[in-house]
């Protein structure tokens, strides 16, 4: 077992079914911790945008 081997920690043997989760449960937790910044930081910075 190499040390750092780049192709077995990306995708070995991975169902795709398992990929595609992760990347719902990240995204649904990103909105939820935008939402919740808008909500906290609405009273002292009103121009908080999407990519803030």
């Amino acid at each position: 077992m190499k040390a750092f081997d780049l192709q077995r920690m990306a995708l070995d043997n991975v169902p795709v079914a398992f990929l595609g989760e992760v990347a719902l449960r990240s995204f649904y937790t990103c909105l939820r911790v935008l939402v919740l910044i808008m909500l906290t930081a609405s009273g002292a910075v009103r121009q908080i945008s999407l990519i803030e």
